[in-house]
């Protein structure tokens, strides 16, 4: 796990699909480097359960760099539009700062994880969000997703599991 060098994190939005272009473009840009955040999901293919990699954020690309200039520079260059709060700043806060340097220090890929269920809290126990807690706010049993809104942040994420009990 790497430490997330960069002074300024920024959260860019483009279409779905055109993930790898923005991001070749981005991390062509001097000063930039992009990710898109990824996860490891189950899925059953011919009654296999395999490991695949998906989108966590379809349409989202976490900017990192140490001078807000060189965001703006490559989001123009990569034509994609930056997020920003009420007040007009780009540059991540709080939460959603730690989430993206989070992101970062796992290579922006987010793990599979076992999880232990506590009522409508749980605690995940392995894999890269180990300690984390959230709220199960969906389960599909079928296809082994639980969607989580994580205490570090806002967003709501469909992970895969493994069951285990406390």
């Amino acid at each position: 796990m790497e430490k997330c060098p960069a002074a300024f994190i920024c959260c860019a939005y483009c279409s779905q699909m055109r993930e790898r272009v923005v991001l070749d473009t981005l991390d062509g840009h001097n000063g930039v480097t992009a990710l898109v955040p990824m996860k490891l999901k189950k899925e059953k293919h011919s009654g296999q359960w395999q490991t695949q990699t998906k989108r966590l954020l379809p349409g989202y690309i976490f900017i990192y760099a140490d001078r807000e200039e060189d965001i703006l520079c490559a989001s123009r260059e990569a034509q994609v539009r930056l997020l920003r709060y009420s007040e007009g700043d780009f540059v991540l806060k709080d939460s959603d700062d730690r989430f993206a340097r989070w992101i970062w220090e796992h290579n922006g890929v987010v793990d599979l994880s076992t999880v232990a269920r506590v009522g409508e809290e749980i605690r995940i126990i392995d894999g890269p969000l180990a300690d984390f807690k959230g709220i199960v706010t969906d389960i599909d049993k079928r296809r082994q997703l639980m969607k989580v809104k994580l205490e570090m942040t806002e967003f709501q994420v469909w992970l895969s599991f493994d069951w285990t009990t406390a």
